[in-house]
């Protein structure tokens, strides 16, 4: 077995708990508690009954885990994988569990052995910038000057035989699986980006970016991040951020494209940046006055830029594209097509965009865009935003005069947060 595929075992929240178990079965006063009153009794993952071999020898104290080789595929459906573990993953591990077994959490231990094994030149690291915008309706993020999108759905599961083959995320010590995107999970209701549960959205859209890109996944991952926040949220912008700063190393086994992947990302900056204003990064020309009109799922932002230098900017709230959306399921009158899943059906062909609605709802934002920047005041009016694609989609082309769309209006935020923190090619 290949030494970079070994390496996968100690990123395993049971493999430390399966060397625990040997820790507390030693030095349990209770020499007469089972195997599973141990692993109940310290929370101990159960998975290393299935993950590694159980000592039948009348040598060796009962149930005592051989830690020789271990099981990466121990699940019903699929095919054994047995890897060698190397005696001194064990070796180390143990040493730090003993010094304190009862409080040290797996993703500790863990950071402690990538420290050890960094020091040993077995961890292969990988230093990125990239860029994120975890929207509402969609995941945007950019990476080498590419960029790439999800919808924004996430559901917990806890049981891994019916995780299909949806794309998943699961991190540390959760014993739970993070699902993306399902069609059935509906979106958060929350509107404020800090109050979701956005960190294993941001920690799987690392992985699904580098996959994306044709990066290899390396054993650790350092990230650089330049984060979209909302501008009409970007008072709590601090607390955005330091949430992230909070649960900034984490050990992930994800699914992307139908390949497993595991890691240890470690976000070392994060650079936080107006939705709309970071697309401006990309004018070749800022000279005069120009206005970017960016919009999105439940807002549109709006930046005037005035010789180089923001003058204005606002969010015109509760006017992005779910209203459109919600217009159209209304219509439809189906109580099983939801806002939820909407553009689901559209995309497989159970529903279809109606271009009355479109145009009255691109009628609005004109009107309600042209009140805040005054479209004939400016020499240009760039709009951008995955709605803009769709009306383009949907044969309406409003372009006019001073009024244009920017080139790849979808990714035009994420791609000038990329610029900024040089992560573009």
């Amino acid at each position: 077995m290949a030494q970079g595929k070994r390496k996968e075992i100690y990123k395993y929240k049971c493999f430390i708990d399966a060397i625990k178990f040997n820790v507390i079965k030693d030095l349990e006063s209770d020499k007469t508690l089972s195997r599973n009153a141990i692993i109940k009794k310290y929370n101990l993952s159960g998975e290393i009954t299935s993950r590694f071999k159980w000592s039948r020898n009348e040598n060796d104290t009962p149930d005592k885990v051989i830690l020789t080789h271990f099981n990466l595929n121990a699940t019903a459906y699929k095919k054994d994988v047995w890897v060698e573990i190397p005696t001194h993953y064990v070796d180390i591990t143990k040493k730090i569990i003993e010094n304190n077994y009862e409080i040290s959490s797996s993703s500790e231990v863990i950071n402690k052995i990538i420290r050890v094994l960094e020091e040993k030149g077995e961890v292969n690291s990988m230093n990125i910038k990239i860029a994120a915008d975890l929207g509402n309706n969609n995941v945007k993020v950019a990476i080498n000057g590419q960029a790439f999108s999800f919808v924004n759905k996430i559901e917990r599961w806890d049981n891994v035989e019916t995780l299909g083959d949806n794309e998943y995320i699961k991190m540390n010590d959760d014993f739970n699986y993070y699902i993306i995107s399902n069609i059935d999970t509906k979106f958060e209701k929350s509107s404020s980006k800090k109050d979701k549960n956005f960190i294993p959205t941001l920690n799987y859209s690392i992985i699904k970016a580098l996959v994306e890109a044709g990066v290899s996944i390396e054993d650790k991952i350092e990230v650089d991040l330049a984060l979209l926040t909302a501008i009409n949220q970007s008072v709590e912008k601090d607390e955005y951020v330091e949430k992230i700063k909070r649960n900034s190393d984490n050990i992930v086994e994800c699914k992307v494209n139908g390949k497993e992947y595991m890691a240890n990302i470690k976000i070392n900056n994060v650079v936080p940046m107006l939705e709309g204003c970071s697309s401006a990064f990309l004018l070749e020309d800022l000279s005069g006055i120009n206005t970017i009109v960016d919009i999105g799922s439940r807002t549109i932002n709006i930046a005037k830029i005035v010789k180089g230098k923001f003058s204005t900017i606002e969010c015109l709230e509760d006017i992005g594209s779910f209203n459109y959306y919600q217009s159209l399921v209304s219509k439809i009158n189906n109580r099983d097509i939801t806002i939820n899943n909407i553009q689901e059906m559209i995309e497989v062909g159970l529903a279809n965009h109606d271009k009355d609605l479109l145009k009255s709802y691109l009628k609005k934002v004109l009107e309600e865009s042209n009140k805040v920047t005054k479209f004939k005041t400016n020499n240009n009016v760039y709009f951008t935003g995955g709605t803009v694609e769709l009306f383009k989609s949907q044969g309406l082309n409003f372009e006019k005069g001073n009024i244009k769309v920017m080139d790849n209006p979808v990714y035009s935020n994420v791609l000038g947060a990329l610029k900024v923190v040089g992560g573009a090619k």
